[in-house]
């Protein structure tokens, strides 16, 4: 599997490759009440102005004194003056996209988006261009990828020549339009609806992104996603995934989605208790009087650390939006800059879990960035944050946290399940060619009839929006679910492993490598599954 993660001077110069293209997850959004319009001063206070030919002016000189350059170290300090353009270029593609997904009929927001969007493409054309030519000079590419074996150096050149092809840079720009267009339009996953609106954009998307993969010298579109996304297992290790699902979650799913009663173990809480947990499982951290707010806080400062001065950095300097109206984009998602939260998103447990994202991406010693491990680190944060409730909440109390538990581990399940069917679906849409729309939902409904009880209805519809993304957010659930018992023994060892996981400072390190420093089993281990079932037999 090729490295995806760049060293030395190309960390600072390429962290927008690696976090530029919003990962948007579905989660279990319950009904709102009380949410909140909030724009953190971090990205209200950012100019959305960028002059584009001024910036490609820039490039093009940086571009002419790196082919001129008779040593490296003048290569070096070309690449070090681009830096103060490279992040303000980031910044404001951040705010714009969090901007026009937080007023989606704001039409001046999607103008200054694209402006910069199509400038961020501009410096991606000036990169490649920049790779191919330093890779007429041994010396010089070998510095630029410190670190990388002569078979990773010849990939990353070979990539960046496909993708100085204007037919690239037109794609990506298409396909970015799709999932923009896709999230205007409202899907109900719970029933069969032909939605013919998002299956037109669904199908020209599969399409293109087949295109990108063939003109990138791909045999699949599967096989190229599991590389973009540094997914280091191989398709053989996430069809074991899906075996272990069929075998071990899928049986004990109930007819409505259910691993556990959840709805009777609501009712046997009081009155009180009820109205508490649906203002925790409800309210934006911003509403009433805080105390959501508060028990994030208080949380953070258990784990303490950087933990503690991010969280601070994070709510202090305003580096989130809370959108709550009617033209707001209703997702979570978290980039390099902020955290972005719709208005079925804006409770303590969505918080924490895109802080454990914001946490991940902005400490200097997590050094690996696959999509499994951002996954891990948000989803164990959510975990172990229940966790602290359960145990640090008065006695009156400690009922709601455990109902708690129990919604999130059944909402774990319920995921797994999910990935499971996308990746299954997944593997067989890209490996034919589509005559016509309608194979996709007949390839979905075969999948969930003959394989998932046929209780999956219409998921086919996420795969614009989230198309190989699922099975990164299924194994890290995987982990997330051990951890958590291991902190409902010691919660203190349950944090240590959780930023010792975090900070781990080997760069080759894939998620079950990392799982396993921490005595975690790999998600691929039927171990790991049976843990998952041991711990839904408990909570029953």
């Amino acid at each position: 599997m090729k490295k995806l993660i760049f060293s030395v001077l190309s960390i600072l110069l390429l962290i927008t490759l690696l976090g530029c293209k919003r990962q948007i997850r579905l989660k279990n959004k319950t009904a709102t009440i009380d949410n909140v319009n909030k724009i953190g001063k971090n990205i209200k206070n950012i100019d959305l102005e960028f002059d584009r030919a001024s910036f490609n002016k820039t490039l093009n000189e940086s571009l002419d004194a790196i082919m001129d350059a008779k040593t490296y170290d003048v290569v070096d300090e070309t690449l070090y003056k681009l830096i103060n353009n490279i992040n303000d270029l980031t910044n404001k593609y951040y705010a714009s996209q969090a901007l026009m997904d937080y007023d989606q009929e704001n039409l001046l927001y999607e103008e200054k988006y694209k402006n910069i969007r199509d400038s961020y493409n501009d410096y991606v054309i000036f990169y490649n261009k920049m790779i191919v030519e330093l890779s007429n000079n041994d010396e010089y590419i070998s510095l630029f990828f410190s670190g990388y074996s002569q078979e990773d150096i010849d990939y990353e050149v070979e990539m960046a020549r496909k993708k100085m092809d204007e037919k690239y840079i037109k794609l990506t720009e298409e396909l970015d339009d799709l999932v923009n267009e896709s999230n205007k339009i409202d899907i109900d996953l719970s029933k069969q609806t032909y939605d013919i609106e998002l299956l037109d954009i669904t199908y020209n998307f599969i399409n293109k992104n087949k295109e990108i993969s063939e003109l990138l010298g791909y045999d699949s579109y599967v096989e190229y996603a599991d590389v973009s996304r540094n997914r280091s297992y191989l398709r053989s290790d996430a069809n074991d995934f899906i075996k272990n699902t069929k075998t071990y979650i899928v049986p004990l799913m109930n007819d409505d989605h259910s691993f556990l009663d959840i709805r009777s173990s609501f009712q046997k809480l009081s009155f009180a208790q009820q109205n508490y947990y649906i203002e925790f499982a409800m309210s934006s951290i911003f509403d009433k009087d805080y105390y959501t707010f508060n028990l994030i806080k208080d949380y953070s400062k258990k784990v303490g650390g950087s933990y503690y001065r991010t969280f601070h950095d994070f709510i202090d300097n305003g580096k989130y939006v809370f959108a709550k109206s009617d033209s707001s984009l209703d997702v979570a998602y978290t980039n390099n800059m902020l955290s972005f939260f719709g208005k079925g998103y804006q409770s303590a447990s969505s918080v924490i879990h895109e802080f454990g994202h914001f946490y991940s991406y902005t400490n200097p010693l997590t050094k690996t960035r696959s999509l499994d491990l951002n996954e891990f680190y948000s989803q164990s944060n959510e975990f172990l944050f229940t966790s602290y409730l359960e145990q640090n909440s008065s006695k009156n109390v400690i009922p709601v946290y455990e109902f708690k538990s129990k919604e999130l581990l059944d909402n774990a399940c319920y995921t797994i399940v999910i990935a499971s069917a996308l990746r299954e679906f997944e593997e067989e849409l890209y490996s034919k060619t589509l005559t016509n729309k309608d194979e996709i939902v007949e390839i979905w409904n075969k999948i969930n009839t003959n394989s998932y009880k046929g209780l999956l209805k219409s998921f086919w519809k996420l795969e614009c929006r989230y198309d190989m993304y699922y099975l990164s957010y299924a194994t890290s659930i995987t982990g997330a679910i051990n951890l958590y018992n291991q902190s409902k023994i010691n919660l203190n060892d349950g944090i240590n492993k959780y930023i010792k996981a975090i900070n781990n400072q080997n760069i080759d390190d894939d998620i079950e490598q990392i799982l396993s420093k921490c005595g975690i089993y790999s998600p691929f281990d039927e171990n790991a599954f049976k843990e998952i079932v041991k711990t839904l037999e408990e909570k029953r």
